[in-house]
């Protein structure tokens, strides 16, 4: 037992050291040098930040947390949280696009409007509508499928 807190306290602070020193590589790498003409910079950056990416990829999540969480590496790597709803089998949306697609739908008046999916290629529409009771309701229609969104998930991302 008298090895195991030493230990800890070692491990602890050897994993932040590494996450510090690869988080200042990868900050370092997606910075672009002066000079370079403007679509070349941008350009390189594109790829490094995707050669960056692919590399936390290969990471356990905790890893990948513990090393984007230093300094603005985050936004450097155009990182962002996406809070996405499973609607049918491998099909996901993002609740901040069905968020704004619905806002739109309101303020335009529309009872149908056109969404993506996340990440795939293929779109989506919603259909607007009201129950017996007045309540909104929504569908969504990919393809020849219409899938009805749940009560709770329309309370969850109402449009005002």
């Amino acid at each position: 037992m008298g090895l195991v807190k030493p230990a800890s306290d070692s491990f602890a602070y050897t994993a932040d050291l590494t996450a510090e020193t690869v988080a200042s590589m990868l900050s370092r790498l997606v910075e672009i040098p002066e000079g370079l003409e403007i679509d070349i910079a941008q350009a390189l950056k594109m790829q490094l930040t995707r050669s960056a990416r692919r590399f936390l990829d290969l990471l356990p999540e905790d890893w990948e947390e513990r090393i984007t969480s230093r300094g603005n590496l985050k936004q450097q790597l155009s990182i962002v949280m996406v809070m996405l709803l499973t609607v049918d089998g491998d099909l996901q949306l993002s609740v901040k696009v069905l968020e704004e697609t619905l806002q739109r739908c309101v303020t335009e008046g529309l009872t149908r409007c056109e969404l993506a999916l996340h990440n795939s290629r293929r779109k989506a529409k919603l259909e607007l509508g009201a129950d017996a009771e007045g309540l909104p309701t929504g569908t969504l229609v990919i393809g020849r499928s219409r899938l009805p969104i749940h009560p709770s998930t329309m309370g969850l991302v109402p449009p005002d």
